[in-house]
């Protein structure tokens, strides 16, 4: 669903901070985003 819901499913809500925690450990420290993002503009 695309619109915001309140979710109060137990097993709703551990699926999603499940994945919440792969996103997080994935993504790049906020410095290293911002230099990326930045080298991406150059190339525009």
């Amino acid at each position: 669903m695309a619109y915001p819901r309140l979710i109060t499913d137990a097993e709703e809500v551990r699926k999603i901070a499940d994945r919440y925690g792969i996103m997080r450990a994935m993504a790049l420290p906020p410095m290293e985003s911002r230099e990326l993002i930045e080298k991406k503009l150059e190339g525009l």
